[in-house]
């Protein structure tokens, strides 16, 4: 009955809502670059911050093209 119903209102199903592993990625890519971004340039650590941050970001480049 419940599926009858949803299918009045549309065809979502628990699929479309859940988060697939390449979404997080794209979430933590652009977590990512947001952080690189912000890191002030006054940081005595700040170069070694942003190049972490870069790898990870090539890191995540990588694994969102493995999912395709």
């Amino acid at each position: 009955q419940c599926r009858l119903s949803a299918g009045e209102l549309g065809k979502f199903q628990l699929r479309d809502t859940v988060v697939l592993p390449f979404q997080r990625i794209v979430k933590y890519s652009l977590l990512l670059h947001t952080m690189k971004k912000n890191v002030p340039t006054t940081d005595q650590n700040g170069d070694t911050k942003r190049q972490i941050l870069e790898k990870a970001e090539q890191l995540m480049i990588v694994k969102n093209k493995n999912y395709d």
